[in-house]
């Protein structure tokens, strides 16, 4: 139970408990990042929004004429 470098049992068990507790926390925010991550609405770049746009009015053009 001494070991990695704990001088008692004592030590060991307050190191592990330590550990479990930080783990914890870590596994925690990690998990709410992938949740809001995964709950974000894509956010498209000028030149997807530029792209959009020019599909639209090419195919509104389109109708207009016919």
């Amino acid at each position: 139970m001494t070991g990695r470098g704990r001088s008692t049992a004592r030590a060991a068990l307050i190191h592990q408990h330590a550990m479990a507790e930080r783990e914890r926390l870590i596994g925690q925010a990690v998990s709410a990042v992938v949740e809001q991550a995964q709950n974000k609405i894509p956010i498209r770049t000028g030149t997807q929004r530029a792209r959009r746009r020019k599909r639209r009015s090419e195919t509104h053009q389109g109708q207009a004429g016919g």
